[in-house]
């Protein structure tokens, strides 16, 4: 049924540690620097990234840290903080885990009792990632292996999330117990074709996810479209399985190129409450690229928008 591709290549642990040791020897000339923390859990080489925050004072230039990284391949993410803004560490990213790999310790945490911030991560992943990354090796018959073991393993947030909602669901933790069980012993058994059984049956679980933050959210009945970076259309249906059916079969034949995505008009964020918005767009404060609609890149950016006239002119044939 699929086309597999893209394996991952183990890569020893001791190759992480010189990465990691050549950045954190790079940071000591920043005498701005306070704290780093890992934001990564190396569950499975080569598949995992090395992700960082740094807690800075004064100021520190960021675009030297990140064309640094870039001649490391392991490094990925930095996230930085200001230490003037510590009581903002809850607002800047989706993580959870935060492990002190130098300098000080701030003892930080993640607030799990904040129920916006549950509210708002859990939509996160659920907007940005969840279907529009597996529906895509869905249609297109094609698994990235590499890639999808990542992605699949990014729906242990919404899980994490919900739970502190009271939302515990016996059928996610028994996925999320198999899947990780699978994930971690990858290089043992070498099965990537078990890989197909996860993605389907996580397409359904991501469908539940959706529908169960979908109670809890709650923003103006108001059907609308977002035209961006992850095209979106906000629609009430009578039924989860109507939300299912169009996303499927309608847009079936236009997914490889445009990633359209039907989801209950409440993940429409522009019109949340002015609660939940408050702490929105204070994690954007934090996080300019919290949203990620865009690129960083101008060249990229302008195919971007020849793209969505191409959404604009196909969802309107819908």
């Amino acid at each position: 049924m699929y086309k597999f591709d893209k394996f991952p290549k183990k890569i020893d642990k001791e190759e992480y540690e010189k990465q990691e040791n050549i950045f954190i020897s790079f940071l000591k000339e920043n005498k701005n620097v306070i704290s780093l923390y890992s934001i990564w859990e190396l569950e499975l080489l080569w598949v995992s990234d090395l992700d960082y925050l740094i807690i800075y004072k004064d100021n520190i230039d960021k675009d030297i840290i990140n064309k640094f990284i870039k001649e490391y391949f392991l490094i990925d993410t930095i996230l930085f903080l200001n230490i003037n803004n510590i009581n903002d560490i809850n607002y800047i990213s989706h993580h959870f885990n935060y492990k002190l790999i130098s300098w000080k310790d701030l003892k930080i945490s993640f607030d799990k009792n904040n129920k916006n911030l549950n509210i708002i991560y859990a939509w996160k992943i659920c907007f940005f990632s969840l279907l529009r990354n597996f529906y895509w090796y869905k249609f297109n018959k094609k698994i990235y292996v590499k890639n999808l073991l990542s992605q699949i393993n990014d729906i242990r947030y919404p899980i994490f999330f919900l739970r502190n909602l009271w939302i515990n669901k016996e059928e996610y933790n028994d996925f999320i117990t198999k899947y990780s069980e699978y994930r971690k012993k990858y290089f043992i058994h070498n099965d990537f074709k078990k890989i197909e059984y996860f993605l389907d049956i996580w397409i359904m679980l991501s469908w539940n996810i959706i529908f169960d933050l979908n109670k809890i959210l709650y923003s103006k009945w108001k059907e609308s479209i977002i035209y961006w970076r992850f095209p979106t259309i906000f629609k009430k249906y009578s039924s989860n399985e109507d939300y299912i059916l169009n996303s499927e079969k309608k847009l079936f034949y236009i997914w490889k190129i445009s990633r359209f995505l039907f989801l209950p008009v409440s993940f429409n964020y522009q019109y949340w409450d002015w609660e939940l918005r408050k702490d929105f767009e204070k994690i954007i404060s934090n996080n300019y690229w919290f949203l990620n609609f865009w690129f960083k890149w101008i060249k990229l950016n302008i195919l971007l928008i020849i793209k969505k006239i191409f959404d604009f002119i196909t969802i309107k044939l819908f």
